[in-house]
């Protein structure tokens, strides 16, 4: 079964209505369907949208990454624009596909998500391939098949909080959106890269998509869905330094669905949570977060082995995003109230992007956060 959308909660609208009408509006329609096309009438840039499939096999041995889109270049380089499909296995070298925007076309059908670039067809609920490298194309492998998605865990929809951004994701002045398409699904099917048929039959997926001008110029990006001692459970964690008019914030969200509960446990911004603790040194990253009733613990192990993804820069799509599908993470849930663990457990393979265009940016997060170091925080205890 899914784990659909909450209904849309009409109580604490007073003050949040009066704030958003002191600002340009989107398309109410979108704003309740982020998982949708939104740049059906965008037409001249700089403008992206894209949407992230991953896939993981059932004995975790390979983890697939599929982003696909649009790019719109700004006036004067239209000649840049284009569609585009890339791909990333088991954090190899990243194979770039380009089609013309008129390859590009989207259901507007708020009830099913399908889209089709060339050949390719993509879906809330499957994934059809059929990749060959063209002249001008960043890509020396063929990439083809099917997927199947079922028992999608979607992100609430609720009329305060329209998805993981909360209500920011009502604000049209934004330069990126992010909503998450699925936290956790099921995968049947098989992708043949090169001469090889890799069987996904069984295995995980996540899905998540992002849209607007360009990307933050700092971030920090986890997911991951395979925990060994509970199934089914998933992790999304997104901190980045957010353009917001005339200044810079740090915004953060993180969403923690546990499958015994049927819940995802959210921590950001726009719900009073706290990052405590942002330990960024060596091959080991920990992240301590907490809310007015739990806290989350994040260790993650970071690795050397990472592909470049290509991300909107200055109206372009440039290779400059680096990104391992092989970390792992351990995750802790507490009880505030009780002082007592709701879970415990680690999964791999994690996907994890650090990113750090603008030097010392990182560090900027950290003293926007008021974060206490770990060691710091021993010394407390």
């Amino acid at each position: 079964f899914d784990v659909m959308p909450q209904p849309l909660q009409f109580h604490h609208v007073t003050a949040f209505t009066l704030v958003v009408l002191c600002y340009q509006l989107l398309d109410v329609r979108m704003v309740f369907q982020p998982h949708m096309w939104h740049g059906v009438e965008q037409r001249t840039g700089p403008y992206f949208e894209g949407w992230y499939f991953k896939v993981v096999s059932s004995d975790r041995q390979n983890v697939l990454a599929v982003i696909n889109g649009v790019s719109i270049a700004p006036k004067g380089s239209e000649q840049d624009s284009h569609a585009f499909v890339f791909a990333t296995i088991n954090g190899g070298e990243t194979q770039y596909y380009r089609y013309p925007v008129s390859e590009y076309s989207a259901t507007r059908n708020p009830n099913w998500l399908q889209y089709k670039m060339g050949p390719n067809v993509f879906g809330e609920y499957d994934m059809q391939l059929n990749l060959v490298p063209k002249d001008g194309d960043d890509a020396s492998l063929s990439i083809s098949g099917t997927l199947q998605f079922s028992h999608l865990v979607r992100w609430p929809i609720q009329w305060h909080s329209p998805g993981p951004m909360g209500y920011f994701g009502w604000f049209s002045f934004l330069q990126c959106y992010h909503h998450v398409v699925s936290m956790d699904h099921d995968v049947e099917g098989s992708i043949t890269v090169g001469k090889d048929k890799i069987d996904f039959n069984g295995g995980k997926g996540y899905t998540d998509k992002d849209w607007g001008t360009r990307f933050p110029t700092d971030w920090i990006w986890l997911q991951s869905n395979h925990f060994e001692d509970s199934p089914g459970s998933s992790l999304f964690f997104s901190l980045a330094r957010v353009p917001f008019h005339f200044t810079t914030i740090p915004g953060f969200t993180c969403g923690f669905f546990f499958e015994p509960d049927q819940r995802i446990y959210r921590f950001a911004t726009y719900n009073q949570a706290r990052i405590q603790t942002l330990d960024l040194e060596g091959g080991l990253m920990r992240i301590v977060m907490n809310n007015k009733r739990y806290q989350l613990e994040l260790e993650v192990q970071r690795s050397s082995e990472y592909a470049y993804l290509y991300g909107p820069r200055h109206g372009q799509m440039v290779k400059h995003i680096p990104e391992t599908l092989k970390a792992s993470v351990h995750v802790t849930l507490w009880d505030l109230d009780s002082g007592k663990a709701i879970f415990s457990g680690e999964s791999s393979p994690a996907g994890l992007e650090v990113v750090e265009e603008q030097a010392g940016g990182l560090e900027w997060l950290k003293r926007k956060l008021r974060v206490v170091s770990s060691d710091a925080l021993r010394q407390a205890v």
